[in-house]
C-alpha cells in the first residue's frame, strides 16, 4: 500500500517524497521561500511561512498519500512580503485527520513546492 502511495505522489506531484525530513527551506520561483515552522507532530498543529518579493497568486493546500485533497488553506492572490498560516489536522470538513503522512503543497504562479508532514495523534 505504500509504494502505491509514493506512485500516485509521483503522478501528482512530480516526484517521489524522501523518507528522510527535508530542508526547512525549500526554493521556488525566484522571489518565493515556503517553509514549515513550528511543526509538532504530536499536536497536529504545524505553521507554515512563505516570502512573496512581489504581490502573487497562491494556492497552499494539504493532500494525504493517496493525493486526495484534505484541505486547502489558501486560495488568491498575496502581497509582497512574509505571510503566516497554520494548519490544525483538519480537514475541509473540520474533522481530525488521522495520524500518517501528509503533504503541503504550494503553488505559486505555477511553480510547484511539496513537503512531506508526518502526523501522530
Amino acid at each position: 500500500m505504500r509504494l502505491f502511495g509514493y506512485v500516485l505522489a509521483l503522478l501528482f506531484f512530480g516526484y517521489v517524497p524522501a523518507f528522510s525530513a527535508p530542508p526547512d527551506v525549500v526554493p521556488a520561483a525566484a522571489g518565493v521561500q515556503f517553509t514549515l515552522t513550528d511543526m509538532d507532530p504530536s499536536s497536529g498543529d504545524m505553521g507554515m511561512e512563505f516570502t512573496l518579493d512581489r504581490e502573487r497568486d497562491v494556492l497552499i493546500a494539504m493532500y494525504d498519500t493517496t493525493g486526495r485533497l484534505v484541505a486547502t488553506l489558501l486560495k488568491g492572490p498575496r502581497g509582497a512580503g512574509t505571510h503566516f498560516l497554520s494548519w490544525d489536522g483538519r480537514d475541509g470538513r473540520g474533522k481530525l485527520t488521522p495520524s500518517g503522512v501528509y503533504f503541503a503543497r504550494a503553488v505559486v504562479e505555477g511553480q510547484t513546492i511539496v513537503r512531506r508532514i508526518v502526523l501522530l495523534r
